[in-house]
């Protein structure tokens, strides 16, 4: 997919949006650019496999979820995370 502006591509856009529900259900699935076809259009390839969560064997990127601070100890948790040194 692709911006454009007076017929000229601007930007590619390349990135696969979905929901955290879905994520949790196909957690190992994974995305491939195909090159480009003869219009302007680049497909993009979704492998899905689905794992039960018990058996997850990779460890995802963190994602921050909006409903966590209407917990009351957030911000306790928050605070302590960045206090904390991360090496890689």
């Amino acid at each position: 997919m692709s911006t454009w502006w007076n017929s000229e591509t601007q930007l590619w856009l390349d990135r696969v949006v979905c929901t955290p529900c879905w994520f949790d259900i196909f957690c190992h699935a994974w995305v491939r650019h195909l090159p480009p076809s003869d219009s302007d259009r680049v497909p993009i390839l979704l492998q899905a496999s689905f794992v039960q969560l018990t058996k997850r064997l990779f460890h995802h990127r963190f994602q921050f979820e909006a409903y966590w601070l209407q917990h009351g100890e957030c911000d306790g948790v928050v605070k302590n995370a960045w206090a904390t040194d991360v090496v890689g």
